[in-house]
């Protein structure tokens, strides 16, 4: 694994999180709206989301912890901590995630 594993998953973390945060709303509105033919669905799609979200967590601990391997941090940092080690550019991309 690489930083450029680590970028690529967080990337996909926040690009789940703005799709969870859409299918929630749109769960919202539907609940408001009176329209609970849709909620099943609604809710089905939520939970798929959580579960890809799930999924990223589980990719980015592994790679992080490969990361931290590489540059002997001996346990599995936090994104400040990694950002302190990494090397230039990947701190300052890593800093903006």
């Amino acid at each position: 694994m690489s930083l450029r594993d680590v970028s690529d998953i967080l990337w996909r973390e926040r690009r789940l999180l703005e799709l969870l945060e859409f299918k929630l709303e749109e769960e919202r509105l539907l609940a408001a709206a009176g329209h609970v033919r849709w909620l099943p669905r609604a809710t089905r799609e939520v939970a798929m989301v959580r579960g890809e979200l799930r999924r990223a967590e589980l990719d980015r601990a592994v790679a992080v912890a490969a990361v931290a391997d590489d540059f002997g941090l001996g346990h599995t940092p936090t994104l400040r901590e990694l950002v302190a080690a990494a090397p230039s550019p990947w701190a300052g991309i890593l800093e903006r995630h």
